[in-house]
């Protein structure tokens, strides 16, 4: 892609498909979702630091918007798990399958022991 991308100046790539080119794919997404958190003062900042330095999580692959989720990889199309912020520094997990109530709904750290211990189980499978 990058010597296409020289080849063909009309042609643009972004970041992570350079990244998946290269293999890095992972480390680049959490790098920017990181730098994304980094301008989030309210929502995410923290859960997703904290996830971060999580050597389990950090093996998935991240997503931010209005929400932080986490997939097995890159090329994955579905998502393992999806946090909400409630209100800022507290976070909601919902149940799957229509079910309004949540599945869990805690503070940034208590977040990432529940995504660590419910994905270690859910990959485990």
């Amino acid at each position: 892609m990058e010597q296409l991308a020289v080849a063909q100046p009309f042609v643009e790539f972004s970041g992570l498909q350079l990244a998946c080119e290269r293999g890095d794919a992972r480390d680049f997404q959490w790098a920017a979702v990181l730098d994304a958190a980094e301008r989030d003062e309210q929502h995410f900042r923290e859960l997703v630091v904290l996830a971060a330095r999580d050597e389990f999580l950090r093996r998935l692959f991240p997503h931010l918007g209005h929400r932080f989720a986490l997939s097995a990889d890159e090329h994955s199309g579905s998502v393992l798990v999806a946090v909400f912020a409630h209100r800022p520094g507290w976070f909601v997990i919902y149940n799957r399958g229509g079910d309004d109530g949540h599945a869990f709904a805690g503070d940034a750290p208590r977040t990432v022991r529940y995504l660590v211990d419910r994905l270690r189980d859910q990959i485990a499978r």
